[in-house]
């Protein structure tokens, strides 16, 4: 089964690393912070909406902005009155240790709020766009509440200078754009999103976020199935072939060198995914379609295990 919103779990995950954070936060903010203890994430974790009321990343930045990013594969005009039900959660939450000042005649002081939506859908978009809370108003006069979201088209081709201002940000896309480019060849979306990490590793595009994170990301993103039987056509699969190589490299004292030669650097991170999909029940043309690596090579792994 397709997992259509692959995209969004790893902006999630990925943004709400504060480093990678703090590089798109500069580039949103047009700031130049170098210490990711300026910031303070609070994002939010199911509201009113059931998963719908979670949202992608907020923080607060410098104490003094509140920022709320959304990651969106579809264009939404009611991301205004979305971000709306948000922010008034999120004072709540920074207000909530000196909530009886509300009654006091004193202004409260709040930081300051900015919307952003980063869209990386298939539909056709502007490169930037406004979009504003009092557009939904009905009948007309005056104006008495406003709340403008920006929203930023990050697919190739768009905004160049803005994501280039952002490492974390440009990763992000790499992936994202790798992943599209796979699947316009024909790859299923697991396939796809399988040979695009693998490519990233090799590339040096999120490999940190990527190795320390291949397991879930592995459940989150390849297949639903179930391990038992998996686990029992895997065997079947490969009961012969194993014997085989366990008699082959036993017999030549190679059994703790099977894997020489990819034990180190980005070969090491294509080693542990391949390790791990064989671990999870993947079969060995999968693996072979999305590794680039001979049928040999996987069955040595397979001994190894």
């Amino acid at each position: 089964m397709e997992n259509t919103n692959y995209k969004d779990t790893v902006f999630r995950v990925y943004f709400n690393e504060k480093p990678h954070l703090l590089s798109l936060l500069n580039a949103l903010l047009k700031t130049n912070s170098n210490d990711p203890n300026e910031i303070e994430i609070n994002t939010l974790d199911g509201l009113f909406f059931a998963e719908e009321g979670k949202n992608d990343i907020s923080c607060l930045f410098r104490d003094h902005h509140l920022v709320l990013i959304e990651h969106q594969s579809t264009i939404n005009f009611n991301m205004p009155l979305r971000c709306l039900f948000y922010v008034n959660e999120l004072y709540k939450k920074i207000i909530e240790p000196e909530k009886n000042r509300i009654f006091k005649s004193k202004a409260i002081e709040l930081p300051r709020p900015e919307f952003f939506v980063l869209y990386n859908g298939d539909r056709k978009a502007e490169d930037y766009q406004i979009m504003k809370l009092s557009d939904a108003f009905d009948g007309g006069g005056e104006i008495n509440l406003e709340l403008i979201v920006k929203q930023y088209n990050i697919n190739a081709g768009h905004n160049s200078e803005f994501i280039e201002a952002s490492i974390a940000l440009k990763n992000y896309c790499t992936f994202v754009d790798r992943v599209k480019y796979n699947r316009s060849r024909g790859m299923s979306k697991d396939e796809a999103i399988a040979e695009a990490l693998l490519y990233c590793i090799e590339n040096n595009v999120m490999v940190d976020f990527l190795l320390n994170h291949r397991r879930e990301l592995s459940g989150m993103y390849w297949f639903e199935y179930d391990k038992e039987a998996a686990k029992i056509e895997r065997e079947k699969e490969l009961d012969e072939e194993r014997a085989k190589f366990r008699a082959e490299f036993l017999a030549e004292g190679r059994a703790e060198g099977i894997v020489e030669g990819i034990a180190k650097g980005e070969q090491q991170g294509k080693f542990e995914i391949v390790k791990n999909l064989l671990n999870e029940g993947m079969n060995i043309e999968f693996i072979k379609k999305v590794s680039g690596w001979t049928e040999e090579q996987i069955l040595k792994i397979a001994v190894k295990n």
